[in-house]
């Protein structure tokens, strides 16, 4: 498990589903080596093993033996104290591959590390609504043609700019009248940072 910055922490906490394991380790990564701070002979529904303090980036849970073909566990959580499950992090876990490639974990997804999430994925998103108003999109292609249906979820009127990325020839379409209009629009060129080897 990797915590993506050191933690301390002195317990941890296992949950499994059925009673199958019949040995243990939690191990931690000192820079070089995997070292034991905890161990046993059984987990169960709540096992809570405490040790002296110790401060690491990555985590693991080592299953020496089982009475069958594999173990169930459901939760490993990781304490400094009565502190939060520090497995349960905010922050975005990137695996950095190559070529510029990136993995990124979330330990727990929400609005706002989602955000980061893809902001440090896309560069340029293919809608940007300049407004901090109520406003959603689904973006369809259809017939080789880019369909994006906005609606305001407010309860007021809403006025806001709309980039939508690509060179297009926007339409404009009332689903209340079914009539179609032509919108003010421009193009702009946006300079991104492109990756090795990228074209």
């Amino acid at each position: 498990m990797n915590l993506g910055a050191n933690e301390t922490f002195n317990s941890t906490r296992i949950t499994e589903a059925f009673n199958r394991v019949t040995a243990y380790r939690i191990q931690y990564w000192n820079g070089s080596t995997w070292n034991t701070c905890a161990s046993g002979h059984s987990v169960g529904a709540n096992k809570v093993d405490k040790f002296d303090t110790v401060t690491a980036s990555r985590v693991r849970l080592c299953i020496d033996g089982v009475t069958s073909a594999t173990p169930s566990i459901c939760e490993l959580e990781i304490h400094l104290d009565d502190g939060p499950n520090l497995a349960h992090s905010d922050s975005l876990i990137v695996q950095n591959g190559p070529r510029d490639s990136a993995a990124i974990y979330l330990n727990s997804p929400n609005e706002t590390n989602l955000r980061q999430a893809l902001d440090r994925a896309i560069e340029v998103y293919d809608v940007e609504i300049e407004s901090d108003q109520a406003l959603r999109y689904i973006h369809r292609v259809k017939d080789k043609a880019d369909v994006y249906f906005f609606a305001n979820i407010g309860d007021k009127a809403a006025d806001a700019s709309v980039r939508v990325r690509g060179k297009i020839k926007p339409e404009s379409w009332d689903p209340h009248t079914g009539e179609f209009s032509m919108p003010e629009y421009s193009h702009v060129v946006e300079e991104v940072s492109l990756s090795p080897g990228s074209s």
